[in-house]
C-alpha cells in the first residue's frame, strides 16, 4: 500500500533512493493502473516465508496466482487503517520547507565579483545599471517577505543600490588599500609619558618592522618623543 502511494507522487517529492525507483517505474510503465495484492494472496510470499518444497507443489496459488486476476470485478476491496502506515510513508517524503530554503540559499550563493562584472557590462549608462540592481534587490526582498513590493522604484531603493554598487566597486578596485586601512595595532602602555610611548614604538617596530612615515597628533608625549628621537639621530 505504501508503494502504491509513492507511485502516485511526483518523484521530486520523494527522497533520493525511492525517488530514483519511482521515476524509473513511471518512465517504463506510464499510465498504468497499480493495485495492491494482499499478502495472503501473493504467490511470492510463499517462498519468502519458507514454505517447504513438497507443500509448494500443492499450492494452487503458486502455479496459477490469485483468483482475482481472472477478472477486474474480483479484485479485493477492503478498508485499511492508514494511520498505521502513515509514518512509513512520510519517512520517504522530502521536507519541502528545508528543500525550499536550501534551493533559495543556493540561488543567492553567487560570486559577487562575477555578478558585479556582468552587471557593469550590461550598459554604460549609470542610471540603467542602478535600475537593474534596484529591481534585483526588490526581487530578492519579495522572495523573503510576505508583503510584496510592486510599482515604480523608490528613492530609497535607488540609494540602497547605489551604496551597494559603490562599496563593491571600491572593494574590487582598491582591495589592497582597504586591507591596509584595516591594519590596526593596539598596545597598552603604563602611562602617557614620552618614554612609555618610545618603549611601545620599539616593541611595535620589533614586531612589524621599521616605519617609513609616522603621523600623530600634537599630544605632549608624542611631541616629546619626536624631539627625543630627533636629538638621538643628530
Amino acid at each position: 500500500m505504501i508503494v502504491l502511494a509513492w507511485l502516485r507522487k511526483e518523484p521530486m517529492d520523494l527522497k533520493t533512493f525511492v525517488q530514483n525507483r519511482v521515476a524509473k517505474i513511471q518512465e517504463l510503465y506510464p499510465n498504468q493502473l497499480w493495485r495492491h495484492v494482499p499478502s495472503d494472496q501473493n504467490p511470492a510470499d510463499l517462498v519468502s516465508r519458507g514454505v517447504d518444497p513438497d507443500k509448494l507443489l500443492q499450492q494452487n496459488l503458486w502455479f496459477n496466482g490469485p483468483t482475482f486476476l481472472s477478472g477486474d470485478d474480483d479484485y479485493p476491496n477492503r478498508t485499511i487503517n492508514c494511520r498505521e502506515k502513515l509514518d512509513e510513508y512520510n519517512s520517504e517524503l522530502k521536507n519541502c520547507v528545508n528543500e525550499q530554503i536550501e534551493n533559495f540559499q543556493s540561488v543567492l550563493n553567487i560570486h559577487v565579483n562575477d555578478f558585479l562584472n556582468d552587471l557593469l557590462n550590461l550598459s554604460n549608462n549609470y542610471i540603467t545599471i542602478l535600475r537593474v540592481l534596484s529591481f534585483i534587490f526588490r526581487f530578492v526582498e519579495n522572495l523573503k517577505g510576505i508583503n510584496k513590493v510592486a510599482g515604480p522604484l523608490t528613492t530609497k531603493e535607488f540609494e540602497k543600490a547605489e551604496t551597494f554598487l559603490v562599496k563593491k566597486v571600491q572593494e574590487q578596485e582598491f582591495s589592497s588599500d582597504i586591507n591596509h586601512l584595516k591594519t590596526v595595532h593596539i598596545e597598552l602602555v603604563s602611562d602617557l609619558t614620552s618614554q612609555a610611548f618610545i618603549a611601545a614604538l620599539k616593541r611595535f617596530m620589533a614586531r612589524r618592522g621599521k616605519c617609513a612615515k609616522l603621523f600623530s597628533d600634537n599630544g605632549k608625549n608624542f611631541v616629546g618623543a619626536s624631539n627625543e628621537i630627533k636629538n638621538s639621530l643628530k
